[in-house]
This record gives C-alpha cells, structure tokens and sequence, in this order.
C-alpha cells in the first residue's frame, strides 16, 4: 500500500498483513511503524481502493494500524490510479497536494469527516487534521 503522510505529504511504500477488516476499515500490522495519512491500496480490500490511515501503535515488536476506507468518486480514484501507474519506483508522485484535496473534499461529503481542513505539510498540518477528526 501506499501512504501520502499528513506531516511531509510524502509518499510511501508500506508492505502490511491485515489482522481484521470490517465494512468501515481494516487492522493492519507490519514491521515498521506507519505514519497517518491517505492510504492507497495496491490491491482493492472488500472492493475499496483508499482509505485514511487514523493510528499507529508498537505491539511488541511489531505495529498496528487502523485505516477507515474511504470510497472515491469514479474521476478522482482515476486521477490516483493514473498518477500511481505513471510514478517510478522511489519517485515521488506528482501533484500529492491535489490528491489530498480530493480525498478531503470527497471525505467532508461522504462522511463528514475533515470539516474545516486546510491542507498545509508538516506538524501543524498533521495537528489540524487530528484536531478536526477527534471521534
């Protein structure tokens, strides 16, 4: 899977399991600690294509992670596709900025989730993003 990171909009590469999935979400864990931020799934789990990766925790030697899916309308899970297929191998994708911004806006509507969001990197942006999304 890969993960656009709420503090660096970075992009990147995660190898996970899934421990327990759900209509909602999915339980990852893998061997490194994974950052939150907007999950792309290589490989559709229970048909979904994208998610937001909410939490990240050590369990011994290992991490788990939580990620609520998020369905996309059909032009932008194709604008993501697109950009995925077209990146090379330790490039980062173009126009991440835009692709969060499609996530959110599609996230507000569907669920009402991320209300209030502005799209800024670093800490403060991660910050924002938590402090908006309590549950």
């Amino acid at each position: 899977m890969g993960v656009i990171t709420f503090n660096q909009l970075d992009w990147t590469d995660h190898h996970a399991s899934i421990v327990n999935i759900s209509k909602n979400g999915v339980g990852i864990e893998s061997n490194s600690r994974t950052e939150p931020g907007f999950v792309w799934f290589k490989d559709p789990i229970w048909g979904q294509q994208s998610g937001v990766l909410l939490w990240s925790k050590q369990v011994g030697t290992r991490y788990r992670s939580g990620i609520r899916f998020a369905s996309l309308p059909y032009d932008a899970e194709a604008f993501v596709k697109n950009q995925v297929a077209s990146s090379r191998p330790r490039e980062p994708l173009k126009d991440l900025e835009k692709i969060v911004k499609m996530i959110i806006e599609h996230i507000k509507e569907d669920t009402g989730l991320g209300r209030g969001i502005i799209v800024t990197r670093g800490e403060e942006g991660a910050k924002t993003w938590r402090q908006n999304n309590k549950h």
